[in-house]
């Protein structure tokens, strides 16, 4: 009879050691990829706190297209404009991903305006400005 109960609790202490290290694994973060990533910022979503970037292809990760990027820190949505080319540090951990270092390669065109004696001339010379 002692025999029966000492492998019963061998079985079951060595089940429950196997379920505390499967739980230790499952509790453990995906290890994070970097890409590099090339692109022009389209516009900037304070509100969602990301970058909508037409970028190229990112060799072993996507193809080129269009798509926001959370930013991992708000500050980067400050140090660029629509129509800045970039490029950054794409962060992948699990199904995360997020823009985690930026560099402005080339600053956009400032936007030219139509000059001040243009905003009220008569209606005839069809003058239009559109201010975003």
């Amino acid at each position: 009879m002692h025999r029966t109960h000492f492998f019963r609790n061998l079985t079951l202490s060595s089940l429950i050691g196997m379920l505390a290290l499967a739980g230790l694994d499952c509790g453990r973060k995906p290890e994070a990829k970097h890409y590099p990533l090339h692109g022009r910022v389209m516009s900037i979503d304070k509100l969602g706190h990301e970058l909508i970037i037409d970028h190229d292809s990112i060799p072993g990760f996507m193809e080129a297209m269009t798509m926001p990027y959370p930013v991992s820190d708000n500050s980067m949505m400050e140090q660029v404009v629509p129509g800045d080319e970039i490029r950054a540090d794409l962060k992948v951990e699990g199904e995360r991903i997020s823009i985690d270092k930026i560099e402005v390669i080339k600053k956009a065109m400032p936007a030219r305006s139509c000059p001040s004696r243009c905003m009220f001339r008569k209606l005839e010379s069809r003058c239009q400005i559109l201010r975003l």
